[in-house]
């Protein structure tokens, strides 16, 4: 199952818009997780207010709200000898709000499940990969000058980040673990209402896939690679064959 570890967050200074601006590389971050961005903002262009280069840019699911507009920017990169932090874009008359996540236990191919990011508050339906996504749902909003707007998460979400920017931009967002097929539009409720938008994705989790004749699939540091399992027999260590649960009863992992 792929796991929010950590994250770390980031706004534009409330007195002078349109200034890029740092997010740090969440704590505990090492070479192979995967690092989701987001940058939210509420004027200039989506170009300018885009996820950090070295981010592979989720164009299908953000949001584009056209010049002097909403946006909703996302993208993912592999974990590799990571700087302390990363510059997020903010262009000319902008506030920004962004966030990095650090995620374990996702596919090491990192597949994704999108739909086209929406204006409101109704992160879009997505299709999972599988039983076991962790579903991420990213809600923005203008604040009309106030840094005081709050968020409710969509029912049944864990909230991650309610952040407000340059005192003009706030950004909601939250996960689900093993989402339904579809998984249904997912709502965030602001303390107040200004003009929003939203988005969402789903991320595929790693598959360990367990071998016939007693053994398992562990990571060498490059790939999955079988290795036999022993148990104690009370007097040494054998080799022996792994039952798993079949709904009804416990049942050889090669029958």
């Amino acid at each position: 199952m792929a796991i929010i570890e950590s994250l770390a967050t980031g706004t534009t200074p409330g007195t002078n818009w349109g200034v890029d601006y740092p997010v740090n590389v969440p704590a505990g971050t090492v070479d192979g997780d995967l690092l989701v961005a987001v940058n939210v903002s509420e004027w200039n262009t989506i170009a300018n207010n885009a996820v950090p280069a070295g981010f592979t840019r989720l164009t299908t699911s953000e949001f584009d709200g056209g010049a002097n507009g909403m946006h909703i920017s996302i993208g993912y990169r592999i974990a590799a000898s990571e700087p302390a932090s990363y510059t997020f874009g903010s262009g000319d008359g902008s506030a920004n709000a962004g966030a990095i996540f650090r995620l374990s236990g996702h596919d090491p191919a990192a597949v994704f499940a999108q739909a086209a990011g929406v204006a409101g508050l109704a992160a879009p339906s997505i299709v999972p990969n599988g039983t076991d996504d962790l579903m991420m749902t990213f809600h923005a909003s203008r604040t009309g000058g106030s840094n005081t707007m709050t968020w409710t998460p969509p029912t049944g979400m864990t909230e991650h980040v309610d952040l407000t920017g340059g005192n003009y931009v706030s950004l909601h967002a939250a996960s689900l673990d093993s989402p339904s097929n579809p998984s249904g539009t997912k709502t965030a409720t602001p303390s107040f209402g200004e003009e929003t938008c939203s988005a969402s994705i789903s991320i595929k989790s790693e598959e360990i896939v367990v071998p016939t004749g007693g053994g398992a699939k562990v990571w060498d540091g490059t790939s999955w690679v079988s290795r036999p399992v022993k148990v104690w027999d009370g007097s040494a260590w054998v080799e022996a064959p792994i039952k798993v649960w079949d709904g009804s009863s416990w049942v050889l992992s090669n029958s």
